[in-house]
């Protein structure tokens, strides 16, 4: 536990904060995009995104690995939560939290009984066809928002800003990089731009809504997010256990496969090993941060890791100080949120989930 800070030397802070730094700009849209996969409101990605990290950091084994919602975690949740509850109400929050809560509470039995040696048997051609399969879904889910209202009623401005988010993405994904280089820059350098693309993208919808008073014509915008922390504190009910207790123990299974799988990819450029117990701890606290701060399902994400790798992350710090970062975007207003248009944040998710 916290074995990284005891040989911690001040040559690694300026990789990490610089790391942690990218990486909250890239949480903050991400976060949000996948609470609406997920059924639940955008600040609730928020909330996802902070203890969860420090969380992982006191008890995981990767140095690098970035924690928190994922694609597949969130339409899993979407998914076994659909005839429950009906999405975005109060009850089917605090269901997401409880399924989070038990997701976590198993991983963290799991570390303790040390059965991390069982990650050795999971079969790749299996987890590729669950996470191809996944990806379809999440972007045929999408589609709707992209559009701005449905395929049968399109909000014509909505969709203009899906599509034409979806297009500079895409854009951006195949010649950006090569252009900064062409400009110049060094390749870590424009590794890192090219990773913040999401975020000017969405900067850029946000400011049409604002500047055209799209609102008035039907875009839909993520509105109002509360300032402030979340509240600590957990509503479970026995009553929904037996609802919940199956989907959350294959959220929990689908945690660790994700996890395992970034952790060891970017153990081995880094010359390490990952520990399998560990980072069933590291996952079950990350989990039991997010359930009692608001949060639902989280995970090590290999997209964001690698950001968080190529940024310059050294230690798991990096993920402390963009758990820092979120917190004072919390506390500050949150007013420039609100016109960041959901078709435009369903532009990322999808481009993701396909690639």
């Amino acid at each position: 536990m916290l074995f990284w800070l005891k040989n911690y030397r001040r040559e690694l802070l300026a990789g990490d904060l610089t790391a942690g730094i990218i990486v909250v700009l890239m949480m903050v849209p991400q976060g949000m995009a996948y609470a609406l996969v997920a059924g639940l409101p955008p600040v609730a990605g928020l909330y996802a995104s902070l203890l969860p990290a420090c969380a992982y950091a006191l008890f995981g084994s990767s140095m690098v690995q970035s924690v928190g919602p994922m694609a597949i975690t969130s339409l899993m949740t979407a998914t076994s939560l659909a005839a429950l509850a009906p999405a975005g109400s109060q009850l089917y929050w605090a269901m997401a939290t409880q399924m989070t809560l038990i997701a976590g509470v198993v991983l963290f039995l799991c570390g303790l009984l040390r059965l991390g040696f069982l990650a050795q048997f999971l079969s790749r051609p299996v987890l590729s066809g669950f996470t191809s399969g996944a990806a379809l879904v999440i972007a045929a889910s999408q589609f709707k928002t992209l559009l701005g209202g449905s395929l049968v009623q399109i909000n014509v401005p909505g969709a203009a800003i899906g599509l034409g988010s979806l297009l500079l993405l895409w854009l951006a994904r195949q010649y950006l990089m090569r252009l900064l280089l062409r400009c110049g820059l060094p390749s870590k350098g424009a590794d890192i731009l090219a990773k913040m693309a999401p975020v000017i993208v969405l900067a850029l919808a946000a400011l049409c809504v604002v500047q055209f008073n799209l609102t008035e014509v039907g875009v839909h915008v993520v509105g109002q997010v509360p300032a402030g922390l979340p509240a600590l504190g957990l509503a479970f009910s026995f009553t929904q256990l037996r609802e919940l207790l199956m989907p959350s123990l294959l959220i929990g299974f689908m945690i660790f496969l994700s996890s395992q799988s970034a952790a060891v990819t970017l153990a081995q450029k880094r010359g390490e090993r990952i520990n399998g117990n560990q980072e069933l701890l590291g996952l079950g606290a990350a989990n039991l941060a997010s359930a009692v701060s608001g949060g639902f399902a989280v995970t090590g994400s290999i997209s964001r890791s690698a950001v968080n790798y190529t940024a310059g992350a050294n230690t798991p710090l990096a993920s402390v100080i963009t758990s820092l970062l979120m917190a004072v975007l919390l506390f500050s207003p949150t007013g420039w949120l609100a016109p960041l248009p959901l078709s435009a944040l369903a532009a990322p998710i999808m481009l993701a989930v396909l690639g």
